[in-house]
């Protein structure tokens, strides 16, 4: 059995085909393009526990918003003016109260759940009576 080797150099392309034209049989020869990239600037590292100085400033988180009164209160005062309404009825009171249509279930049910609508016979929801 024959002992083969592997043999990697760079060389520029100009010399590499002239010494194949001269030398080399052309079997079972593969060239391939070596392109030098200039090195990307690693991520810059991050800092854990121990690590982090301790005069450093504290990060002020935003408090998340909660539009769970202001729906509410949007949807009972269309029911107010408007009486019991359908889904869509009050999806538009959302939208025109400056909500998105698409909360419109959850609200609904927040509505009913904190029981300032209720749910009516004909498939609508109007103001809960109180006692």
């Amino acid at each position: 059995m024959a002992v083969k080797f592997k043999i990697g150099f760079q060389i520029d392309a100009e010399t590499l085909f002239g010494i194949m034209a001269k030398f080399l049989p052309l079997e079972n020869l593969s060239v391939e393009e070596v392109i030098e990239r200039p090195e990307r600037p690693s991520a810059p590292k991050l800092l854990k526990g121990a690590d982090i100085p301790k005069n450093s400033p504290k990060i002020k988180r935003r408090r998340a918003t909660n539009a769970t009164g202001g729906q509410i209160k949007a949807l009972a005062d269309y029911a107010r003016a408007h009486g019991p309404s359908s889904y869509g009825d009050f999806a538009n009171a959302l939208q025109a109260a400056g909500f998105s249509r698409a909360g419109v279930g959850s609200a609904l049910k927040r509505a009913v759940t904190h029981g300032v609508l209720q749910r009516h016979e004909d498939g609508g929801y109007g103001l809960a009576k109180t006692a």
